[in-house]
């Protein structure tokens, strides 16, 4: 049984679940999961209109499955522009209780802010963890770091649609299906 299970249904979780639902048509069960059981019903009905429109064999379920699949997670508290620490102390400690529930076998994608500063604390704990979304960094670096106006600035903003995040989870997730 292949399985993917998203937590965290905010902007980036419920974009993702539908980019996978279409898009990676290799796994058997898409679990979606979030504090907020309305918006979590919410997003189950609207992924069960697309898997009926599109004919997609996918089942979809509500919850965190306890093993197999491989765990994206979404949740905490968005970034604030004001905010220079991303929130890091509240979104550690929602991470953190998420995959002490999941286990160090599994393999986790870490998208919540600051994902880089999370997913080093985690490895060091022995979660088989990855940082998902700090590509985009580079890319936008690599495609606009020689104009002269924003040399050596860090790019950091990511739209409201989170499209190069989810580009950044299909290519892992492409990889770690095989």
């Amino acid at each position: 049984m292949k399985a993917i299970s998203i937590i965290g249904l905010g902007n980036v979780g419920s974009i993702l679940a539908s980019h996978i639902l279409v898009n990676v048509r290799s796994i058997d069960n898409l679990y979606i999961y979030d504090i907020n059981t309305s918006k979590m019903f919410a997003n189950y009905l609207d992924l069960m209109d697309m898997k009926d429109i599109l004919g997609i064999p996918t089942t979809i379920n509500l919850g965190i499955p306890k093993k197999n699949a491989i765990y994206i997670i979404t949740a905490g508290r968005p970034r604030k522009s004001s905010e220079d620490d991303y929130n890091f102390n509240h979104n550690y400690k929602i991470v953190k209780q998420i995959v002490e529930k999941i286990g160090k076998d599994e393999l986790i994608y870490i998208i919540t802010n600051p994902t880089d500063r999370i997913t080093k604390m985690l490895k060091k704990d022995g979660y088989n963890v990855k940082s998902i979304g700090v590509v985009l960094d580079n890319s936008r670096y690599s495609r606009f770091g020689n104009s002269d106006v924003i040399a050596g600035i860090i790019i950091d903003w990511k739209g409201y649609t989170a499209f190069g995040v989810v580009a950044d989870v299909l290519k892992n997730l492409s990889e770690d299906l095989k």
